[in-house]
């Protein structure tokens, strides 16, 4: 390599291992180009020896795969590692294009145009651009197809209690019933408003069955 890479303003993070040597390494790169990286590791790799190499690419969602040669390796001090020089043995093309697109000398693709929150709310559909001329076209949303956002739920089925509930239910009632008029007779009014009430009450059943 005659000189280092260009320094990176993104981060990159590297792993490099050699099955051979029992080696399995993680670290950051500070410079890198298509011919070869400068990262710290936090133990020293003899010159010469040939890595398995991921690059993980975040900033960019993208990752690359080659084997790299280290040139050489220095200490940056206690506990700060060491810095690696290695150049890039074998780099496949889409590994190439990947580092291209990261160090910023090869155009990115443009994303897709999104839609619109206004067009949305409007019914129409966004405007897609083909090649290099750009055809605006408005779709109209019918009002059937429209979403009523007030729909009725569907009704929820009666439920039918059983017979024996029913009857426990009734027996409730009467008892309840019972107890109140027993309650109320202890009283001299009540007694006077439950003779009132029998009496008239027996005194139309009586007329019932009269004009019956």
């Amino acid at each position: 390599m005659k000189q280092l890479p260009a320094s990176l303003s993104l981060p990159v993070h590297v792993s490099v291992r050699n099955s051979d040597l029992g080696l399995n390494e993680r670290g950051t790169v500070a410079r890198l180009d298509t011919s070869g990286l400068v990262a710290c590791f936090p133990v020293a790799i003899a010159p010469g020896v040939v890595l398995f190499t991921t690059l993980d690419m975040r900033s960019i969602n993208a990752t690359a795969r080659g084997l790299i040669r280290v040139i050489s390796a220095r200490g940056l001090g206690e506990g700060a590692g060491f810095e690696t020089v290695a150049e890039f043995v074998e780099l496949n093309e889409d590994g190439r294009e990947k580092l291209e697109r990261l160090l910023g000398s090869k155009d990115t693709p443009q994303p897709a145009q999104g839609r619109s929150l206004a067009s949305d709310q409007m019914g129409l559909a966004p405007v897609y651009q083909r090649g290099h001329e750009a055809t605006r076209t408005d779709y109209q949303v019918t009002v059937a197809d429209k979403r009523s956002y007030f729909d009725p739920a569907p009704l929820r089925g009666r439920a039918q209690p059983p017979p024996s509930t029913k009857f426990w239910n009734s027996l409730g009632l009467v008892a309840y019933l019972i107890a109140a008029i027993i309650v109320i007779a202890l009283f001299p009014k009540g007694r006077a408003l439950e003779a009132a009430f029998f009496g008239g009450f027996f005194h139309g059943i009586g007329r019932l069955w009269y004009w019956a």
